[in-house]
């Protein structure tokens, strides 16, 4: 709560999602292997967030029951949920759209890049040949967002379990500005 009002502090125009997005991309990364599902986004860094000149912001839909029909609602999110993928023999895929959104008073170039986590919970990507696919560099105009897309593709043979990680975005002028998403999917058998 110290944390986030020290960020409205700073910029009192956030809405509460800003402060939870800023929060989560500016989050520094556990040095164990923890999944996702464990610690989220990670430690807050609260100069980083305060000092953060952009926001990314996951764009996602959530079925939900309003009343006795099924209506698909619109949110925005800090992570990606790819959700639970059964087997069906064939390959599954499936993406989200993220923003990004430039406050800062420079156009930024961000090198973007996949970090998948192993953990206790989870299973390795690389191995299982599981790939999350986004733009490898991302240009964004001072004061401009972009929307870009992040592709999963689980092959039909892979190992059932959790796969998840980061999408990090490192300016490329500034290294020490790094954003981050967390992401995870789940690969399942059909049933209960």
């Amino acid at each position: 709560a110290g944390i986030a009002a020290l960020l409205l502090q700073a910029h009192p125009d956030y809405t509460p999602l800003d402060v939870k997005a800023t929060l989560m991309n500016t989050a520094d990364q556990l040095n164990d292997k923890y999944s996702v599902y464990e610690v989220g986004a990670g430690r807050v860094d609260a100069y980083e967030a305060v000092h953060a000149g952009v926001s990314l912001e996951v764009l996602d839909t959530t079925d939900t029951m309003i009343g006795n029909k099924m209506k698909t609602i619109k949110e925005t999110t800090g992570a990606i949920s790819f959700g639970t993928f059964t087997s069906t023999g064939i390959n599954r895929e499936d993406h989200r759209n993220v923003l990004l959104r430039n406050d800062s008073k420079d156009t930024k170039v961000f090198d973007v890049k996949v970090a998948y986590q192993s953990s206790r919970i989870s299973k390795d990507a690389v191995k299982n040949n599981v790939k999350i696919t986004v733009d490898s560099e991302l240009k964004v105009k001072a004061g401009q967002q972009k929307k870009h897309a992040v592709f999963i593709d689980i092959p039909a043979n892979a190992e059932k379990g959790t796969y998840e990680g980061y999408i990090i975005y490192t300016n490329k002028q500034n290294p020490d500005e790094t954003y981050q998403i967390p992401f995870a999917a789940r690969f399942v058998e059909e049933g209960i």
